[in-house]
């Protein structure tokens, strides 16, 4: 599936717009590595950071670059030691029952240690399929389901500041950047 030439595109264009935001020896942390692709990617894009993720189901290789964790990221805990130029997680929100919740409980977190972390949420987006009445999109696995009026509020309720919103892959997913810390 990351091989498939429309979302490899889209990939490359979020690790692109990521490095834009980044310092040359960054610290990018990411929540739900899966495979550790995507991290060790951004690594090799921009070598000399430090790339951690974690999934306590996913890959636990080390090298290229990244080092993967099989834990559970916990916010106060891992933006203390890591002190992270970004967090990114991509395709984890939609699996969590409250993800308002993990939201809130990371910008709290990097308010309480006084960090400007900037932040990358990436969820399939389920304009289309209510536009076009395509259930199919509607996976058991999938507790949250975002449209972009939804996916925006969240976001903005639950960060310092709000960055971008925008659309990939078709509109079938939607992104945010944001800076973490508690909403005015």
């Amino acid at each position: 599936f990351n091989r498939a030439a429309n979302w490899s595109r889209f990939i490359g264009e979020a690790q692109r717009r990521m490095l834009a935001h980044l310092p040359e020896r960054p610290v990018v942390v990411e929540i739900g590595h899966g495979d550790g692709s995507f991290l060790e990617t951004l690594a090799a894009l921009r070598p000399g950071g430090r790339y951690v993720g974690f999934d306590p189901h996913g890959s636990t290789r080390s090298g290229a670059g990244a080092e993967l964790r099989a834990e559970l990221f916990t916010a106060a805990r891992h933006l203390e030691e890591l002190q992270p130029h970004m967090v990114v997680s991509r395709h984890v929100l939609e699996h969590l029952s409250n993800p308002l919740g993990f939201l809130q409980g990371l910008s709290f977190a990097a308010a309480s240690l006084d960090l400007a972390t900037l932040a990358y949420f990436e969820v399939p987006c389920i304009d289309q399929a209510i536009e076009t009445r395509r259930t199919v999109d509607f996976y058991y696995e999938h507790s949250s389901q975002f449209t972009t009026g939804s996916f925006t509020r969240m976001l903005s309720r639950t960060a310092a500041e709000l960055i971008e919103v925008g659309h990939g892959y078709g509109n079938e997913v939607i992104y945010g950047f944001v800076r973490l810390g508690t909403p005015a």
